[in-house]
């Protein structure tokens, strides 16, 4: 193990870059599949892009870390808590509301009106806080359908936020918190719906939490190794015969590779340059806008596929990849335009005290 710590982490920007343009490809080819494009079962290794979700989640257990070993050296225990719990909300909620609106406004003005019908308030509002509940087909899914994930974020934060509040290790209450919650997920029946709270897939979370107590420490892969171990993460992910579900099995087959890959990027901060791949870092500022509004631009993208009859492995390549790279543009326009405008609106509202680690966090 190498010795040498970095000061940031601007690999964890790629890497968010590079998740949610995997969760984009991944929906991509499952909604070109779903109106039967001829060709499309060629791309089947795409749908392992839901991998990328399994990327987010240890990088946020990573900043997480950072942030909160910040906040725990704050001398007000309340004030501290107060401020970390509000700016992580406003940084998720703020353009998640948004795009729920812009979500339900364009399921109102189209032809799917019967289905806003079936939209109870109490389903509208649970989607705007984090809460668990069925949708009209019977999925526990929000109204805008990528943010199932952030219902775990915001577990993630709350349990940390105790932590600050509590000064209480921050290791061991995780662990133990959602270390439970997590073995729950695996003996409650799914048919409960209680799986919503209780779920295997937080243990990535946990992953990135320890990862970041490693790096903090100088606990590093040597660059040969971190290199190897990336490349191995992904064939794994990429060749092994399995489709994702929530599940403990995702954990570890998903989970595990996906914690690796961030140890692996980390350990490289002290031998790369990253900040000089100036267009990825953006593309990694970018990743949350990305992730919220992909959903918006793939069906648009399928129609288009569909309507202009394209076929052929080599056509659909290439109208996949005008289609990504369009949607990857609106987001990082998006980003520049309204992210940050949203960021700047609330911070300059709110007293802000603490200075995240990771600054894009």
């Amino acid at each position: 193990m190498t010795s040498r710590s970095p000061t940031r982490f601007y690999g964890i920007q790629v890497l968010r870059g590079i998740a949610a343009v995997l969760v984009l490809l991944h929906h991509q080819i499952v909604a070109i599949r779903d109106i039967r494009i001829a060709g499309a079962e060629r791309f089947f290794i795409l749908t392992r892009g839901a991998f990328g979700v399994d990327i987010f989640s240890p990088v946020s257990g990573f900043v997480m870390y950072l942030a909160a070993s910040k906040a725990l050296r704050q001398p007000e225990a309340g004030r501290a808590a107060g401020e970390f719990a509000s700016r992580r909300f406003i940084r998720v909620a703020s353009l998640y509301w948004l795009f729920t609106t812009l979500r339900l406004i364009v399921v109102r003005i189209t032809a799917a009106v019967s289905l806003l019908s079936h939209f109870s308030f109490w389903y509208i509002v649970t989607s705007y806080l984090f809460l668990p509940a069925y949708n009209p087909q019977g999925l526990v899914l929000p109204v805008l359908s990528a943010g199932w994930t952030l219902s775990y974020e915001m577990l993630l934060y709350a349990v940390v936020s105790v932590c600050i509040l509590c000064r209480a290790p921050l290791l061991t209450w995780c662990t133990v918190v959602i270390g439970t919650l997590s073995v729950a997920g695996i003996v409650i029946p799914h048919s409960w719906g209680a799986t919503w709270l209780a779920n295997p897939i937080e243990l990535e979370f946990l992953g990135g939490l320890f990862l970041a107590a490693l790096c903090l420490r100088r606990v590093l892969l040597p660059p040969v190794l971190a290199i190897s171990i990336a490349i191995a993460s992904i064939l794994f992910v990429a060749l092994i015969p399995w489709e994702a579900e929530e599940s403990l099995l995702r954990a570890l087959l998903w989970g595990v590779p996906g914690c690796l890959l961030l140890w692996a990027f980390t350990s490289l901060e002290s031998v790369a340059d990253l900040s000089r791949h100036t267009f990825l870092l953006l593309l990694g500022d970018a990743s949350y806008s990305l992730y919220l509004t992909h959903l918006f631009f793939v069906p648009i993208t399928a129609r288009a596929i569909g309507r202009l009859h394209l076929e052929g492995m080599l056509t659909l390549a290439i109208a996949q990849a005008v289609g990504a790279a369009i949607t990857v543009g609106f987001a990082i326009a998006i980003h520049l335009r309204i992210e940050q405008a949203l960021m700047s609106f609330f911070s300059g509202r709110i007293p802000w005290s603490l200075r995240s680690v990771e600054e894009r966090a």
